[in-house]
């Protein structure tokens, strides 16, 4: 797990840990730099998962690569938000920001549509 210094606290998934680790460090650099964005303005505006279940989560691209997270306090105001993302927030503060999976573009989107 590494650190990143913004205002709203974030957690990190044992996979995107994993997945992480196994990204060039330069790529590790950018995709760090983004989510630090994301931190400081969780309401920026990314693209969300389409699949219903999990309705709630949204991705960021850098470069080739993808990574998929959850605004807690966000897929909270969702009424419908999806089964597996209720899950996922279940026991979370509002503010936080769960970074869930990290990879390559044509890999990242297999487990979650």
């Amino acid at each position: 797990m590494f650190s990143i210094t913004v205002p709203l606290d974030y957690t990190q998934t044992k996979t995107f840990i994993k997945n992480f680790q196994k990204i060039d460090k330069t790529i590790q650099e950018r995709l760090k730099e983004e989510m630090s964005r994301i931190l400081r303005n969780p309401k920026d505006s990314y693209d969300t998962l389409k699949n219903p279940s999990h309705k709630g989560c949204r991705t960021c691209r850098v470069g080739d690569y993808r990574f998929i997270y959850i605004y807690c306090k966000e897929a909270r105001e969702f009424e419908a938000s999806g089964f597996i993302t209720k899950q996922i927030i279940d026991g979370h503060p509002d503010e936080i920001i769960i970074f869930l999976d990290v990879g390559h573009r044509n890999q990242i989107y297999k487990n979650y549509n």
